[in-house]
């Protein structure tokens, strides 16, 4: 954990520099799920074959990225370490990003998350089998009240490629329903951005 911290640090001070002289991977690229996009808004696709991910999003939306391999020179990584982030940002706060995990062991996910996450991800939160679908596939996926951020964060966990594939949402917009619990409205943003996610198997290091 101390080093995942570590290399969090390394990308906090990398990412913005990288992000200016590399502004993308291929971002526009053909749509790869068309129904999954809203007329309503102009999309572009972020693609990085590096890690073995494709997501859309809106059009005017801002980019941070970083990548382990740039900021470090790190071909390898142990389990449970980032290899890469991504940022979204709208011009109004609105906000979701891809994080890459090494899993190259295929750990199942809660109990990678209980070895690896257990500082910001309450598993009593989550299901202990898979209740949503990512990528076409089985993904874990939960809505955390009380998160380091102050507001409620969605999340969506893929186990692939050896890989996790983490997505993440910041949800302000959750209400509190009768019995306490959080209730999340309808969001196309989020719905279109999650539909739209495509994983492939990373390029060799």
């Amino acid at each position: 954990l101390a080093l995942s911290i570590f290399f969090v640090g390394i990308g906090a001070f990398s990412y913005v520099a990288l992000s200016q002289s590399k502004p993308g991977l291929r971002q526009q690229i053909k749509p790869i799920i068309k129904e999954a996009l809203t007329p309503k808004i102009k999309w572009k696709h972020y693609d990085n074959p590096r890690n073995g991910y494709t997501i859309a999003y809106p059009d005017g939306w801002k980019i941070e990225q970083w990548d382990i391999r740039d900021a470090a020179k790190l071909n390898s990584m142990p389990e449970g370490h980032i290899w890469q982030q991504t940022k979204f940002f709208s011009p109004d706060g609105k906000r979701f990003e891809v994080i890459v995990w090494e899993n190259s062991p295929a750990t199942p996910v809660h109990t990678w998350l209980s070895w690896y996450r257990f500082d910001d991800i309450n598993l009593k939160y989550m299901d202990e089998t898979p209740a949503a679908t990512l990528a076409g596939q089985p993904t874990f996926s939960t809505l955390q009240p009380v998160t380091s951020r102050k507001k409620p964060l969605e999340y969506y966990f893929l186990n692939s490629n050896g890989r996790v594939y983490e997505l993440v949402f910041e949800r302000p917009d959750a209400t509190a329903g009768p019995s306490g619990q959080l209730i999340l409205p309808t969001n196309d943003i989020v719905d279109c951005v999650r539909k739209s996610f495509v994983v492939r198997p990373p390029q060799a290091q």
